[in-house]
């Protein structure tokens, strides 16, 4: 496990298992689908629930949630939505070959798609941006996407440089956990 910051996840949840877990599901999936029915499950079991006893509860996932602006355009459907988190998957592979550390096509335009829909879910408000925390996902690579108020901009990370990002996912403004982490 890592072992910089965050030892409070690493204490509940096994974070490699679950890395492995996701990547399982990449290998035998054979759409975009197959990858978030697979990768939810591990969700809920080998992390949501493993929060519980720090979390008095967890907000409800919802799928598939289609956001219009407020000129009613329709700028796309969220793939997975729990409380502020965005998750954005993609077909295994997606995101280029295993090894590869250049943000490929297929992952720039992820991340442009999350930031759309987290900029929409804010209301286009500044202040509400920080709320929210994306995540792009194709089995094999992960991506993170949240608004920084510092630089007044999205800050993307490709791969979680460190136990503080994940800290920083499941922590009060996303998941409610109350800083217990």
């Amino acid at each position: 496990m890592w072992s910089e910051g965050g030892a409070g996840i690493a204490s509940l949840i096994d974070v490699e298992g679950v890395v492995r877990e996701i990547e399982r599901i990449a290998r035998e999936a054979r759409s975009e689908e197959d990858l978030r029915l697979g990768v939810e499950s591990i969700l809920k079991s080998r992390v949501l629930e493993r929060l519980g006893d720090v979390m008095l509860s967890y907000p409800k996932a919802r799928y598939e949630v289609t956001l219009v602006s407020r000129d009613r355009e329709l700028v796309g459907k969220v793939d997975a939505l729990h409380g502020y988190v965005v998750i954005e998957y993609k077909k295994p592979g997606a995101f280029g070959k295993p090894g590869e550390l250049r943000p490929t096509p297929g992952f720039r335009d992820a991340v442009e798609q999350v930031k759309r829909y987290i900029w929409d879910l804010a209301g286009g408000r500044k202040l509400e941006l920080p709320k929210y925390f994306g995540v792009v996902l194709d089995g094999y690579k992960i991506g993170f996407v949240w608004w920084s108020l510092d630089k007044e901009d999205f800050e993307v990370v490709g791969r979680p440089p460190s136990m503080n990002v994940l800290s920083q996912c499941l922590s009060t403004q996303y998941w409610g956990l109350g800083g217990k982490l």
